[in-house]
């Protein structure tokens, strides 16, 4: 029962309706009250109860921990919202500026323009300024023209470049502006459902205080206790629970840790190719000295 009570009370606190969990049945006291007729019956009751409250607790935990996690979610979404409106202010500021300075840029080059137009009788200034935006295709020309000398190649290298980097800027801004909507509205979903998950907790628990006093006055019934020993004896059964639960976690972190130390172990050893050693020569034979014949005794 407590099991079933577990996933009905994490569920509905965050509007799901199982398919196959019933609602928890909380015991009447007349339920209580004909369990304690029978030693059988009584004990089925006081298990019954005690997973009923362990249900409780369990679903204020897990609508907590849920809560919080949604929170955290929120957090990081307003923190990447905040960064991408902080980019977009510092493109638009750099849009600014370098606009700015090509406008100034444009402005030497055409009156070096008008200063070499009058020199070859032609008019470039009205031409630079009369073709607007596309005047990036103009300052090229113009640079490229083999009568400029090197400073006015420079001038116009400038204006053509601060030009480019004005326009890459905005293009830049535009898609941080377009990034920073994106975020925008997945803060707002953040939020909403941290909101939802916290209304959750808040639920789990209204619902916890309304029922746990009465679970355990039935069991102070069924059991002819106290209140206080019945509050210190699901406290202690809660302890023993996250200790177990603790413990299991532990070993699962250890068999992990283990497997994944066999598995390195049983890799075969990289193979090292031998090395390669000059054959030994056979040794020169040992010159040896020649014999001495004796000379023959003449009679």
């Amino acid at each position: 029962m407590s099991a079933a009570f577990a996933v009905t009370a994490i569920t509905a606190s965050f509007g799901l309706t199982p398919a196959t969990a019933d609602d928890p049945k909380y015991p009447s006291w007349d339920d209580v009250q004909n369990a304690k007729l029978d030693e059988a019956a009584k004990q089925a009751e006081i298990d019954s109860i005690t997973g009923l409250v362990a249900g409780l607790q369990t679903a204020v935990d897990e609508a907590s921990v849920e809560a919080m996690r949604k929170a955290e979610t929120w957090r990081q979404a307003t923190d990447a919202l905040a960064a991408a409106a902080q980019t977009v202010t510092d493109l638009e500021d750099r849009t600014v500026e370098a606009s700015s300075k090509a406008q100034t840029s444009r402005m030497r080059a055409g009156l070096l323009a008008a200063h070499l137009s009058r020199a070859a009788g032609g008019d470039l200034s009205m031409s630079l300024v009369a073709r607007g935006e596309d005047a990036g295709d103009l300052l090229y020309q113009l640079g490229a023209m083999s009568q400029l000398s090197e400073q006015s190649q420079k001038v116009y290298a400038d204006a053509l470049a601060d030009k480019q980097l004005a326009e890459s800027l905005a293009q830049q801004a535009d898609v941080a502006v377009e990034e920073h909507r994106k975020l925008s509205d997945e803060a707002d979903r953040a939020r909403a459902t941290a909101d939802s998950a916290a209304e959750s907790a808040r639920s789990a628990l209204a619902v916890q205080e309304a029922k746990s006093s009465e679970l355990i006055a039935q069991l102070v019934l069924l059991k002819d206790s106290t209140v206080e020993v019945e509050t210190a004896f699901l406290a202690g059964e809660q302890q023993k629970r996250a200790e177990a639960a603790a413990a299991a976690a532990a070993a699962r972190a250890q068999a992990d840790a283990e497997a994944a130390a066999e598995e390195e172990d049983s890799r075969p050893a990289p193979v090292t190719a031998p090395s390669v050693t000059a054959p030994l020569r056979p040794a020169a034979p040992v010159q040896q000295p020649p014999v001495q014949q004796p000379a023959p005794v003449r009679p």
